[in-house]
């Protein structure tokens, strides 16, 4: 993650000073630092959401950063560093809180594609069941006992 420096944001002391935490109102904040807040809403959508819509990270991030606006102390960093994380950390929960699955089904999901992955370009073409059992070690029953771990 790059980090801004702070001269490359004026306007973050002056709102680090305001009583509100930014300056004369959310919009002027929002209009300032919504491209941040896309962009970050981009790359955690490309990486990890399968079923909230990229609107509703925007609007997560766009919460999220009036929160860091008024939580923001000059503490050496640039106001957009500290939003950056907090915007992030946000869209990141608000994905957990509308996850189908648990964590242990995300973490078996995981576990299975990387190794089909492994073994589609082993075998250069898709594996079998019996192939994916015999790679986890498993019998058939419990390869397909994972299996729907994994989506539930």
């Amino acid at each position: 993650m790059r980090i801004e420096p702070a001269e490359q944001f004026a306007g973050a002391a002056a709102r680090a000073a305001s009583p509100q935490g930014y300056g004369t109102s959310a919009e002027d904040l929002i209009d300032e630092y919504a491209p941040l807040v896309r962009k970050i809403a981009w790359q955690v959508f490309s990486r990890l959401s399968r079923t909230s819509d990229l609107d509703d990270l925007v609007q997560t991030g766009l919460i999220a950063l009036i929160e860091a606006s008024r939580h923001y102390e000059e503490r050496g960093f640039a106001f957009a560093t500290y939003a950056s994380t907090r915007i992030r950390g946000a869209m990141i929960d608000q994905l957990r809180r509308e996850a189908d699955v648990g964590r242990s089904a995300m973490v078996a999901s995981k576990r299975i594609g990387s190794v089909r992955a492994a073994l589609e370009q082993n075998l250069m073409r898709a594996p079998t069941t019996a192939e994916m059992a015999a790679a986890f070690e498993m019998s058939a029953e419990e390869y397909f006992a994972l299996e729907r771990s994994a989506t539930h």
